[in-house]
């Protein structure tokens, strides 16, 4: 982004109107505030409401969404510390008219509206009371989720559209806390670079060329499993297989002597039979917050479906400089703080993430049946974290068949930012998904 598009329209009093989703907000205070300014945020009072039929119920606004949004200007990004909320009721016309000459009261400074979010009501009426108040010579911006550009109104001719697609880095921290105060498990860290990159390929190849390769290594894993599996709760944590203690010093059974193994033994630099003791004191020092945590992602690398979210994540990062994505991750598991000091509670998981700007890509890995719940799953999560703007994609094992009938589904009940690749995507995956993003990315 070129910064002088935008310099010319920064305001000394920038007014928002608060949505539920607080991200075009987070980047439009950040590219447009002018330096020593200050920003109202106009957020929709919480109603009570009362029917002939049925008990009083609550209609909620977005004064928490204003709160964190003030508390990410103020403190995360110390970009003013001159935030100021305005309450309205965002279907009442007068209200929010007094609310906006509440806000501009005694105000000498230049002044800019961004109406992006908050309701209809709310970015009319507005509107209005601000070009009353300037004379028509206030900013007036609008943030497009679909094309990531920013419009800004002229009166007699076309608006301008700015690209700002990478004007604001904002990471997955910043997003868990800015759309649901939520923040990442303090003891179920993200990866952000991938186990046995190349052992991933392999499983990959197999499974996509099947045949008797695919049945051996099928057969090892299984025996394999059934040696370590066991589902147990670690201080709260859900865990997939045995304890460490039981299993350091226990041998692997020997890895099927097929492309998998012997990638896999060049990979750890070992050969002959390999111990959990042998392969975790080759990781490098600090990478894992503890051994089970590694104990957990290695068996479900080796014995589950865990190297497909390796296998992606190796993919998405080589795109990484193409697309500018300032974070790329893996097992990110947001978490509700646990009540008087007790463990997070982990609410649910992503597999795998990429964030270019303010844009959140979240893909979803799946070696199972249930891909249509897991899509539905991943699409859900995505909005909850990254709003409109989020996309996502589900990788899995599909075959042509089934991938195009879940692309039906997928245009009936959601939209077309959702992609599918399937089983045979998977050899090319770094280009597919290269194809697919050029779409997406609002370049």
């Amino acid at each position: 982004m070129n910064n002088n598009n935008l310099s010319q329209y920064k305001s000394d009093h920038l007014i928002l109107l608060v949505g539920g989703n607080p991200l075009p907000n987070a980047v439009a205070g950040s590219c447009l505030l002018a330096e020593g300014g200050k920003i109202t945020l106009v957020y929709s009072k919480t109603q009570k409401v009362q029917t002939a039929r049925r008990q009083p119920f609550k209609i909620e606004g977005t004064q928490k969404v204003a709160q964190r949004l003030r508390r990410w200007f103020v403190q995360e990004r110390r970009l003013t510390e001159h935030v100021y909320l305005q309450p309205v009721d965002d279907s009442d016309a007068w209200d929010i008219r007094v609310g906006i000459q509440t806000a501009l009261q005694n105000s000498s400074d230049s002044v800019g509206l961004h109406y992006s979010g908050g309701t209809k009501a709310m970015a009319i009426h507005a509107y209005r009371a601000v070009q009353e108040k300037t004379k028509g010579e206030a900013v007036f911006s609008y943030l497009n989720p679909r094309t990531l550009e920013m419009f800004f109104d002229r009166p007699d001719d076309e608006a301008e559209r700015v690209s700002v697609g990478t004007a604001v880095n904002i990471t997955l921290e910043e997003m868990l806390f800015l759309q649901t105060s939520l923040r990442l498990h303090r003891k179920r860290p993200y990866l952000d670079v991938p186990l046995l990159p190349r052992t991933a390929q392999a499983v990959m190849r197999v499974h996509t060329a099947g045949g008797a390769e695919l049945a051996a290594w099928k057969n090892w894993r299984q025996t394999a499993a059934g040696r370590y599996y066991k589902i147990w709760y670690d201080n709260g944590i859900p865990r997939n297989w045995k304890p460490a203690a039981d299993i350091y010093n226990a041998p692997l059974p020997e890895p099927p002597p097929t492309s998998i193994g012997q990638t896999l033994l060049d990979e750890l630099g070992q050969s002959g039979n390999l111990s959990i003791q042998g392969v975790w004191q080759k990781q490098p020092a600090g990478r894992w917050a503890s051994e089970q945590d590694f104990i957990d992602e290695f068996l479900g690398f080796l014995l589950g479906g865990k190297w497909l979210e390796h296998y992606t994540l190796d993919c998405v990062q080589a795109l990484r400089e193409k697309f500018a994505f300032h974070q790329t991750l893996l097992g990110i598991v947001p978490a509700r703080a646990g009540r008087n000091n007790k463990e997070d509670d982990a609410l649910f998981e992503l597999d795998v993430a990429a964030i270019r700007g303010y844009q959140l890509f979240a893909f979803s890995c799946g070696t199972g049946k249930k891909l249509k719940l897991k899509l539905f799953e991943a699409e859900k999560r995505a909005r909850q974290l990254g709003g409109d703007e989020a996309r996502v994609a589900l990788i899995c094992l599909a075959d042509p068949a089934a991938v195009r009938q879940l692309e039906q589904v997928t245009r009936e009940t959601i939209d077309l930012r959702i992609k599918l690749f399937g089983k045979n995507d998977l050899p090319q995956l770094t280009e597919r998904l290269g194809e697919w993003l050029d779409t997406q990315t609002g370049r």
